[in-house]
């Protein structure tokens, strides 16, 4: 969000340097205008009417790169990424861009629109240039604008190169175990058609399938996966330390079959790694 307003707040700079230069050349027009009798608060009401209609056609335009990138994006996206059904350009974005327009249309529109307004009505009709002092109070507006935008630039620059370090920091966490050359998928046994002890029996028999592909060099099982949305909670009591039932301890478990922190790259720590013996009744 941060970064969106410094881009913002550095395109308005860009417009407000442009409506201002756009003023210089309709000194004449304005002229021509209070001398028929238009009075400075029709001259600023209609320069802000313009700023208005230029920001609300750039913030269609940005929905409409929006709603493109945000179909383009999703497509990038991996499908178990939670709620993604929820990423959409939606009426809160609409009203929000909406707003933001019309904010940002007056905010930079007035100061143009007051500078416009302050007419002389002599220099221009004679088409002799703008007057000295407008031309001065024009270039410190013009350079305080390029001040601005110089600084909201190296704000920006800094977020974003803080953030690439980060991202590139990120990257290079180990997660504790070895992702390469791994393949994960899901698969559900109904328990309805298959016991206890029919589901370990099917587990074995899948996985001595799997280590017998061409390609593959072992097989392992997990629940739940690691990282992954889904976690199992299982209460446990220590000996001495007597607990109520809302006080009571929990900690997530995973069920592993045998050799599977060989397969992951996980270093052994202490103790041993289960085998094909660790059963149910050992």
């Amino acid at each position: 969000l941060a970064a969106v307003g410094l881009v913002l707040l550095i395109a308005c700079a860009n417009v407000a340097n442009l409506l201002l230069a756009r003023s210089m050349a309709r000194q004449k027009e304005m002229a021509v205008r209070c001398t028929l009798g238009a009075g400075r608060g029709r001259i600023v009401a209609q320069l802000l009417t313009e700023s208005i209609v230029l920001s609300l056609l750039g913030g269609a335009a940005g929905l409409l790169l929006a709603a493109l990138g945000t179909s383009g994006l999703l497509r990038l996206v991996p499908e178990n990424v939670p709620r993604m059904t929820l990423i959409a350009i939606d009426a809160p974005v609409f009203l929000f861009a909406l707003a933001a327009s019309v904010v940002t249309g007056i905010l930079f529109g007035i100061v143009p629109a007051m500078q416009a307004a302050k007419v002389d009505l002599i220099e221009p009709l004679k088409e002799c240039g703008r007057s000295l002092s407008g031309g001065v109070r024009h270039r410190r507006l013009l350079a305080s604008l390029v001040v601005v935008e110089m600084a909201l630039a190296v704000a920006l620059l800094v977020g974003a190169g803080l953030l690439i370090r980060s991202f590139a920091r990120l990257e290079r966490v180990n997660p504790g175990f070895n992702p390469q050359n791994l393949l994960t998928f899901s698969i559900s046994v109904p328990r309805t058609r298959y016991p206890v002890e029919q589901q370990v029996n099917f587990f074995d028999r899948l996985l001595r399938r799997l280590e017998a592909l061409p390609g593959v060099r072992q097989a392992g099982a997990i629940l739940p996966l690691p990282l992954g949305p889904n976690h199992i909670d299982i209460g446990f009591s220590i000996v001495g330390r007597p607990t109520t039932p809302e006080n009571r301890p929990d900690a997530q478990f995973r069920t592993v079959s045998p050799g599977y922190f060989h397969l992951m790259g996980i270093p052994l720590l202490e103790g041993r790694e289960f085998t094909p013996q660790d059963t149910r009744t050992s």
